[in-house]
Parts: C-alpha cells; sequence; structure tokens
C-alpha cells in the first residue's frame, strides 16, 4: 500500500508548488493511474515514491514505513520503474537488462537466470530466441515488454509506470495494454500509472487521480470519473463523448455469450449433417478448446464434400482476449469488417463470442443505469 499525506513540492522560481498538499491512498494490488494536463504534478508525484525527487513536505509511506527511512538506493531497487521510452541499455543484451536489479541485491546466477526465462514466458518472449539479443534487434512492442520484465525482475511489490506505452504505435499500444491487464490479475502489483490520456487511464485504473495546477482534482473509480465529475474542469477533460468512453470500462467478459455451434476438428462427417438442420455456421474446436477457425455448413453440403469438411475451414483474422474492452471489439469489428469475433481465455482456449448487437445492448442498458 502507498499512502500519500500533506505532500507538497516547491522549485525555486515557481509561483505555484509542483504539487501542493496532496493526499491519496493506493490500495495493495490497485493500479491508480495519474492524468492530467502538461505540468500537473502527476509525473512529479511519481518520481516523489521513490525519491527520484524530494518531497519538500509530508509524509509519503510504503507498507506503513516512511520512505525517507530508507536508504534511497535500497528504496529504488525495490521499486519497479517503467519508462516511456523503455531506458534499456543498448549496449547490454535482454538477459543482461533484466538481470541488472537481482545482480545489484546479491542474487546468484542460476536464480537470476531462472527469474529472466520465467520473465520473458511471462510478457510472451520466447527465452531462447531472445534472452541474447540486443535492444536494437527488438521491435518497440519487444523493447517495452522488455522493459515490463526489468521492472519486475526483483519481484517489487511497488512498480511506477510513467507513460509506459506512450512510445509504440496504437495497435501495439492496445496489445501491450491488454496483456499487462492479463499479467495484473495474476501479480497483482501496487501500481502508479502516469499518463495524459484519459481513454487509457479509464482503462487501465482502479483508482484514476485527476490532477491540475499541482492540486488533486478528484480521486475516484473509473466509473464515478466518468458519470460523477466533481467539477466542470473534470467534466471538461473527462469530454463529451462520456458514453463512447464506457466501451473502454467494460470488458469482453462481460457480455460475451457461448451460443455459438461447436465441432472438434475432425468429427465423423455426420455431425456436419446434424448442424445443417439447425445452423448453417460452426466454430471448429480442437480437443483442448483451440480455436481452428469456423465452416459454412451450407456450402460444404451444397458441394456434397461433407466427408473433408475439415478442408473447408476458414481462420479468423482476429480474436479477442478476456481482458479485451468493448472499445477493443468495437475497432476490431470496424477495422476488420466482422460483425462476430471469438473470445480466448489467458491459455487461448476458445471461450465464447461477441458481436455488435451485444455491445449496443449492453453499452445502452449501462449508461442508463449508471446516470439514473
Amino acid at each position: 500500500m502507498i499512502k500519500i499525506e500533506g505532500v507538497s513540492k516547491y522549485y525555486k522560481g515557481m509561483d505555484r508548488p509542483a504539487v501542493s498538499k496532496l493526499d491519496l491512498e493506493i490500495k495493495e494490488g490497485e493500479i491508480c493511474v495519474f492524468v492530467g494536463p502538461s505540468g500537473c504534478g502527476k509525473t512529479t508525484t511519481m518520481k516523489m515514491i521513490n525519491r527520484i525527487i524530494e518531497p519538500t513536505n509530508g509524509i509519503i509511506s510504503i507498507d506503513g514505513k516512511n520512505i525517507l527511512e530508507f536508504d534511497a538506493d535500497e528504496l529504488r531497487l525495490g521499486i519497479g520503474y517503467v519508462i516511456q521510452k523503455v531506458g534499456l541499455f543498448p549496449h547490454y543484451t535482454v538477459f543482461e537488462n533484466i538481470a541488472v536489479v537481482p545482480k545489484l541485491k546479491g542474487w546468484k546466477e542460476d536464480k537470476v537466470m531462472s527469474r529472466v526465462r520465467e520473465l520473458l514466458d511471462v510478457v510472451d518472449l520466447d527465452p531462447d530466441e531472445n534472452m541474447y539479443k540486443y535492444p536494437n534487434q527488438l521491435s518497440g512492442g519487444q523493447k517495452q515488454r522488455v522493459g515490463v520484465a526489468r521492472a519486475m525482475a526483483a519481484n517489487p511489490s511497488v512498480m511506477l509506470m510513467d507513460e509506459p506505452f506512450g512510445a509504440v504505435d496504437p495497435i501495439t499500444r492496445n496489445q501491450l495494454q491488454n496483456e499487462f491487464l492479463a499479467l495484473q490479475k495474476k501479480v497483482k502489483m501496487t501500481i502508479c500509472f502516469v499518463t495524459h490520456d484519459i481513454d487509457e487511464a479509464i482503462k487501465m485504473g482502479d483508482k484514476i487521480a485527476i490532477m491540475n495546477n499541482g492540486k488533486l482534482v478528484q480521486y475516484d473509480t473509473p466509473e464515478n470519473i466518468l458519470f460523477s465529475p466533481i467539477n466542470e474542469f473534470v467534466e471538461e477533460f473527462v469530454g463529451s463523448d462520456r458514453a463512447l468512453k464506457v466501451l473502454n470500462l467494460l470488458r469482453v467478459s462481460s457480455i460475451m455469450e457461448a451460443y455459438m455451434p461447436t465441432i472438434r476438428y475432425g468429427s465423423d462427417s455426420s455431425q456436419i449433417n446434424e448442424f445443417y438442420n439447425n445452423s448453417n455456421f460452426a466454430i471448429v474446436l480442437n480437443d483442448d478448446n483451440k480455436l481452428q477457425g469456423y465452416i459454412d455448413i451450407n456450402r460444404i453440403v451444397e458441394k456434397k464434400n461433407v466427408e473433408k469438411w475439415c478442408d473447408y475451414i476458414r481462420t479468423y483474422d482476429i480474436c479477442l482476449g478476456i481482458d479485451s474492452t468493448l472499445k477493443d471489439a468495437m475497432v476490431a469489428m470496424l477495422e476488420n469488417d466482422m460483425k462476430t469475433i471469438p473470445v480466448l481465455d489467458d491459455e487461448k482456449k476458445y471461450i465464447g463470442v461477441v458481436n455488435f448487437d451485444m455491445i449496443k445492448s449492453h453499452v445502452g442498458r449501462e449508461y442508463e443505469t449508471t446516470i439514473e
């Protein structure tokens, strides 16, 4: 848990404090997103947590201990830190970059190696393929994954993230956001996340701290920020399209359905004939419930090729993860001209589908309920 009590930061020559009398509490395992216009104090606040910037007055405590009671270097070694442009050491391999903090903490070589391999698996980078590459051999998204792995290397209870996905393209950014939310479900770190993007704040945050001119304006859940803005500044900052921003608040898991008929890859052709009487479409799964694609049953029967039905399987251009937002789903539908998209769990197994009508119906109900 992070507790900030009456914290201010003054700089000589400024006509106001960079941060003024800030009070808030970030609960263990939560993501708190600081958001606001440039110069509002969000990054200064985050940097005071690990004493890159020393507070002028007030108290910041982590798990009940004042950060000023820690040796500054020891404090920073215990806090993960991810920045916008990643900041990987260009002359270090991926392994060496991730291993920096564990080695500084005196871990043995076999433990370091085990941890690096584990983390590369966690961030979906094959250890054997990537461990000894240099940063210039990685894509922007891969560098960002390595940056997250490095921040997690020594099992920190707290992570600071300063616009961590701001330097990558929108598609990769969306993917990294979803991957990080899936990861957070497993590791439950206490995270301070800085962004200038209110849509990202709504998607990523358990709590959102909106700041302006060094002061905390509203600290609340994304739902309350959207539907109960405390004043005109928050209302304008969130924007007039609040109903659409609900799409970033809701996950596909809240609306998906598993009603689509499914068939096992390699099943006897008699099942196709059974489907033909009830449906012209079926999703194809293997024995592990992994998605193989879909078939148009009418086309197979019309061509009298029921025995070779597996030859007619068509793959999906895109699937959604269970943590994808309804905005992710809408964008995927529009970009790929798809009305229905399958949803996969964290193990890439098929669990249902989402379509436009589901989104339209659910968002309408959600918006009406919340504003009553």
